[in-house]
């Protein structure tokens, strides 16, 4: 398999190291407009450094292309490669806003099956599958609380820490409760330049609720899960870790490592990815996935700005998604 890799940043850099051990993997092709940085992971996995992301996704002999780049560059580099009939592994979210979210669908469409994998990876976690078997016996769902501590180094607005990061409890919502989310209320604690906390209380089709709580303080990296149902509730296990004793104080260290959380996550999804490319589609989160994420988004905001509940568009779906739609 040829792959080129645009990003080498940590996500990028992550994902050319994870599939470049994979055997039967050629890694043909880095970008990234910090040339110096692409020339340092090709050093180190092959492959030729780039400053241009764009032409590097236009490369008519690649089997698969992973996009790990900004966000706002992830549209024009779909096309690209979609353009090649090039497999895409596209980290979230799949583009900024729905309008352009909507232009990748349907061009999707336009093929007639699909062509791109969305790293919402925690569907490849083993903590959040084994939630997610337990949940199966749990009957009619009524309340999911989910909590997200963050560490970020750069202070967000509430529309990168959505677009960034509470894209993935959004999606794991519609996975866990297998309903799309019809309306939102979001609450945001701000400072001047950035949010501290914000809550998103989401409603779902036909019955059932969730709460999303989330926090960049900088204390930990934290992600829990709870779901409640008819019939019982359920909690995601923690990631093991030992009680240190010393002191006179017991505690157990959580730490702040995103990257070491979902690790394996993120390996299971390359490698799924992988293997998919050798089949007729792309299978795991989807295109779809991405624009119903990003609506549920961009009514999120809505709710912040008029401090009013937002209603969540229903969108028509292809066929072709209704094969991993929640």
């Amino acid at each position: 398999m040829k792959l080129a890799i645009v990003g080498a940043g940590g996500m990028g850099s992550f994902h050319a190291r994870s599939l470049a051990a994979l055997p039967g993997v050629e890694i043909v092709a880095i970008a990234d407009l910090r040339v110096s940085a692409a020339e340092a992971l090709t050093a180190v996995v092959g492959g030729t450094p780039s400053a241009d992301g764009l032409a590097v996704a236009s490369m008519s002999d690649l089997d698969g292309l992973v996009i790990a780049s900004p966000e706002d560059s992830h549209e024009a580099l779909i096309h690209a490669a979609l353009a090649q009939g090039t497999r895409i592994l596209c980290e979230k979210p799949l583009a900024v806003g729905v309008t352009a979210c909507r232009r990748i669908v349907d061009a999707e469409v336009a093929i007639g099956h699909r062509m791109l994998q969305l790293g919402l990876m925690r569907v490849f976690d083993p903590a959040h599958v084994q939630l997610a078997a337990e949940v199966a016996a749990l009957g009619e769902l009524h309340h999911v609380r989910c909590v997200h501590r963050n560490v970020h180094e750069v202070r967000r607005t509430a529309q990168l820490i959505l677009n960034q990061s509470l894209v993935h409890d959004i999606h794991s919502l519609r996975w866990l409760v297998g309903r799309d989310i019809t309306r939102v209320t979001t609450l945001a604690t701000p400072n001047p330049d950035h949010v501290e906390h914000l809550m998103l209380t989401a409603e779902f089709e036909g019955a059932g609720h969730a709460v999303v709580e989330f926090s960049e303080h900088g204390f930990a990296y934290e992600v829990t899960v709870e779901v409640e149902g008819e019939l019982g509730d359920a909690v995601m296990a923690p990631v093991m870790r030992p009680t240190v004793r010393r002191g006179g104080s017991a505690y157990v260290n959580i730490g702040t490592d995103w990257f070491g959380r979902f690790a394996e996550a993120y390996r299971i999804e390359a490698a799924v990815w992988l293997d998919s490319i050798a089949g007729p589609t792309a299978i795991g989160p989807s295109a779809w996935d991405g624009l119903v994420a990003e609506r549920v988004v961009e009514a999120a905001i809505e709710s912040i700005r008029t401090r009013q509940p937002a209603e969540v568009t229903k969108l028509e779906m292809a066929d072709f998604y209704r094969s991993s739609a929640p």
